[in-house]
């Protein structure tokens, strides 16, 4: 075999060269651009993931200040409510009122109604009808 000259050869180099850098950009290049684009679909896809999450985390502190806040005013109108130790003295004192008055209070029932909301921001309690079954004269009642 003979060594190949010159122009030859540098032609024959180009060639190999070229037919490299052609099989690097159709195997190589090609193939990443479309890993690239892959990726760049499922980047976007995560960047809303995260937003989304983004915003629930801030609803999530928006709902928790909410709850707080309704957490505290449930506390307020809790302890406006009569205690257990208060009851019997209300029962008492309307059983003490009734036998001064010559009446007997034969039931006292809760109205099925709806309860209403105070009818002042001032007013503590919620009305709640009562049915009072009570016996005595005429003019004691």
């Amino acid at each position: 075999m003979q060594p190949i000259e010159g122009k030859k050869r540098v032609a024959l180099m180009a060639a190999v060269a070229t037919l490299l850098v052609l099989a690097d950009i159709f195997f190589v290049i090609i193939p990443l651009f479309g890993k690239v684009a892959d990726l760049r679909g499922k980047v976007i896809s995560r960047q809303e993931a995260i937003r989304s999450l983004r915003e629930q985390i801030e609803r999530i502190g928006k709902t928790k200040k909410t709850r707080d806040g309704l957490k505290q005013e449930q506390m307020f109108y809790y302890r406006r409510f009569p205690t257990e130790e208060e009851i019997p003295l209300l029962l008492n004192n309307l059983s003490v009122v009734a036998a001064s008055s010559n009446v007997d209070i034969i039931a006292l029932r809760p109205v099925k109604a709806d309860i209403a909301a105070p009818t002042t921001k001032t007013a503590p309690y919620r009305e709640v009808p009562l049915e009072i079954v009570a016996k005595g004269g005429y003019h004691h009642i």
